[in-house]
């Protein structure tokens, strides 16, 4: 009899693994909550003032403006490169 006994000697709480992960769980999604209400929202923090890059944000009219300078700017290069190769290119041996 003493071993029957001894199966109902477990503790009352069982889950206290399962309460633990319960209560970890809470308080990461509380962290996280704060974390979101913390952030300003995008629309007051986006103005038309600002500098894009300064913000991280890129404007996609400005991207295609600054792309078409850089291929310009490859254009003329490439250009005075194709004149001075019509021209023609002296080699010189080293002594």
């Amino acid at each position: 009899m003493d071993a029957i006994d001894c199966v109902h000697d477990r503790p009352k709480f069982r889950f206290a693994g399962r309460a633990w992960t319960n209560g970890l769980l809470a308080l990461i999604a509380v962290l996280v909550g704060a974390a979101i209400l913390k952030q300003p929202p995008a629309v007051a923090s986006a103005s038309q003032d600002d500098e894009p890059r300064a913000r991280g944000v890129v404007n996609p009219a400005d991207q295609r403006n600054e792309m078409i300078r850089q291929l310009r700017s490859l254009n003329d290069r490439l250009g005075r490169v194709e004149k001075q190769l019509s021209d023609g290119v002296r080699v010189r041996e080293a002594k």
